[in-house]
């Protein structure tokens, strides 16, 4: 039955006709040995009944001759109804008889014993009468032929009925199998197919849950079912994946819309800030042409006051040297003061001496010692001045040395404050080269930024298509999931 379910439609309705056409050559076979039994029966009977009629014609031809007593036409009739006797008993096999055989061998040995009776009784000149009296043994012949051909009947009848039940039950077995070869063929391509169809209503309702079994025959139905099964499974996956894809598309298209949404307010912020740094950008641009303008300008005062510096750095190198004369004449005076004072001490030690010769002197030295008292009064007062203004020679000396250091240190300074403003002059010039070329960069940064304002305009316009063609996409991702909803799915799950 696992071979039949896996052939194919084409050969299981080659199987179901074949043996139909079996069951109907049998049943031709089976009518035609009837017929043919049929045939031979009635053959025989027909040979029995023209024998018994033969046997009727040699008695009735008997009763002729007696009663005409016509010798020669009786001997020729006889001699063509025993020729037609001897041809049909050999036409007859005894076998074909069956019960009759018997009765058939007994009456043809009758029919011998006849034809020996009357073939000595002519050849002894028998008369019509003696001949017509022979007759009488053709009487029991005759009854067995009756009884050889009314058997024959009953076995033709018997045949009939035989031939016809082995025909009924023939014709019934082919009906019984006919009937249940359309059955089996039949579920076979309609069980199928109705499971198919079932299966494809089912999906046309949105419903790809069918069962299906795990193997199918492997005849057409049974490949369509398969066939369908895969279709089911791989519909079923892709809609599952459609389903996760269109929430994946609705959820990142809403992502992409609220995306745009803040990209587009950020551009309009970005809009916005472009136009202030534009506005920025022309007013550095007039401040860098006001730097480039005080630049030149500033190179021109730097210039002018390397000049200055160079006369202020002549200036301190005169003074120095007049410092230095100072230094030199301050030196003089100290060493005069040193001098003076000097001369202070020898007086007042002239002085006290005198005071002393003078106290020894008694009255006579008093007016020297008031003298000698008042040039020690005046010489320490001189000793005390020369001692004050050797501190403020000392002092101016040393302011003078420090004015001197100071002058020299300023003149360095000065110097280096020429080579400073020389190189301050050449940054300035360098600084107005730089801010003229910084007034055409940001020339050029402004036209930038106006065409950055323009691109930025036109991208928050794009900005808002994009917005809007995420919005239409996430109302078509929100359409696909409800048409994927449509469909229950496998595994138990509805999406």
């Amino acid at each position: 039955m696992g071979i039949f379910r896996d052939l194919s439609v084409a050969r299981k309705l080659s199987l179901g006709f074949g043996a139909l056409l079996v069951f109907i050559v049998g049943l031709f076979l089976v009518n035609q040995y009837n017929y043919a039994m049929i045939k031979g029966s009635m053959a025989r009977t027909a040979t029995v009944n023209e024998l018994y009629d033969i046997n009727l014609a040699i008695i009735d031809a008997g009763k002729e001759f007696l009663a005409d007593n016509d010798a020669a036409a009786y001997q020729k009739k006889y001699k063509e109804l025993q020729d037609s006797i001897t041809a049909m008993q050999n036409t007859v096999s005894p076998e074909d008889l069956g019960e009759g055989q018997q009765l058939w061998e007994k009456v043809v040995l009758q029919q011998q014993k006849y034809f020996s009776a009357h073939d000595e009784a002519v050849s002894k000149g028998g008369s019509a009468a003696s001949l017509n009296g022979l007759s009488d043994q053709l009487k029991p012949m005759m009854d067995d032929i009756n009884v050889v051909l009314n058997d024959e009947m009953e076995r033709l009848a018997a045949s009939l009925v035989r031939d016809n039940i082995i025909f009924s039950i023939v014709a019934l077995l082919a009906i019984i199998a006919g009937i249940g070869i359309m059955i089996i063929i039949t579920r076979s391509i309609t069980r199928p197919l109705d499971e198919a169809m079932k299966g494809i209503e089912a999906a046309g309702n949105g419903d790809m849950t069918t069962a299906f079994r795990e193997r199918y025959p492997e005849d057409e139905t049974g490949r369509l079912l398969s066939g369908l099964k895969a279709t089911s499974i791989n519909i079923s996956r892709m809609l599952s994946q459609v389903r996760d894809s269109s929430s994946s598309v609705s959820t990142a298209s809403s992502q992409i819309a609220a995306g745009n949404q803040d990209l587009s307010s950020r551009t309009e912020e970005q809009a916005s800030a472009l136009v202030e740094t534009a506005s920025a950008l022309e007013q550095l641009t007039a401040t860098i042409e006001n730097t480039a303008e005080n630049a030149r300008q500033a190179q021109t005062l730097v210039q002018e006051g390397g000049s200055i510096v160079k006369r202020n750095t002549e200036m301190m190198q005169a003074t120095t040297r007049q410092m230095e004369g100072i230094h030199q004449s301050s030196q003089r005076m100290a060493d005069i003061i040193n001098v003076i004072e000097s001369i202070a001490f020898q007086t007042n030690i002239l002085a006290l001496n005198a005071a002393v010769e003078a106290a020894r002197a008694g009255e006579s030295g008093r007016g020297f010692a008031v003298v000698a008292a008042e040039v020690r009064s005046l010489a320490k007062k001189s000793a005390t001045a020369a001692k004050d203004i050797k501190g403020l020679i000392d002092e101016s000396v040393e302011q003078a040395q420090s004015g001197r250091d100071l002058i020299d240190r300023a003149g360095e300074v000065m110097q280096e404050m020429s080579v400073n403003a020389g190189q301050i002059a050449q940054i300035i010039v360098e600084i107005a080269q730089a801010a003229t070329e910084q007034s055409g960069g940001v020339r050029q940064i402004n036209q930038a930024i106006g065409q950055i304002d323009t691109s930025t305009q036109q991208n928050a316009a794009l900005v808002e298509q994009s917005a809007s063609a995420a919005r239409a996409m996430s109302e078509q991702a929100d359409t696909l999931s409800s048409l994927v909803n449509a469909f229950r799915l496998r595994d138990g799950q509805e999406p």
